[in-house]
């Protein structure tokens, strides 16, 4: 989803998110940093330089959301996120997100009772793997009751 470079003075860690928070608290104390990743901030500062690519279009849609309050902490988070709820694959997820005549959000909209999130940035996104679970949740509660294909 998205590939992470972090500078450290000499130290250099190359990682991609998502990725257990232990096995990222492990790589970043291998650079010589000691605090948490939920206090790093996404875009880096003077000590640390934080460099983050997409990998693909999630990834683009991940950081398009990042601001600078947002920590490598959350952003790894909301990755994690949604890979929970995109285990098939993320083109509808993402068709949810911005929606085309056509798209595959066509299909799973009469399941989706919550709506686009009102949040923006990183807790937006978070947000919206929320409805994206309810509403496949909706579509598999529907399908079992009514025994056939929709």
């Amino acid at each position: 989803m998205i590939d992470v470079f972090i500078e450290n003075g000499d130290n250099h860690l190359h990682t991609r998110f998502p990725i257990k928070i232990n096995e990222l608290t492990t790589q970043i104390e291998g650079i010589g940093i000691k605090q948490p990743a939920s206090k790093i901030s996404a875009h880096g500062s003077e000590e640390l330089r934080v460099t983050m690519g997409a990998l693909n279009e999630m990834g683009e849609a991940v950081l398009s959301r990042v601001s600078a309050d947002d920590s490598l902490g959350a952003v790894n988070f909301v990755c994690l996120a949604v890979a929970r709820v995109c285990v098939y694959g993320n083109r509808e997820f993402l068709d949810m997100l911005a929606p085309k005549p056509g798209g595959e959000y066509e299909f799973y909209r009469k399941f989706d009772h919550r709506g686009s999130s009102r949040k923006t940035g990183i807790a937006g996104l978070l947000e919206e793997t929320m409805r994206y679970t309810a509403m496949t949740a909706e579509y598999a509660r529907a399908h079992g009751k009514t025994g056939k294909k929709l």
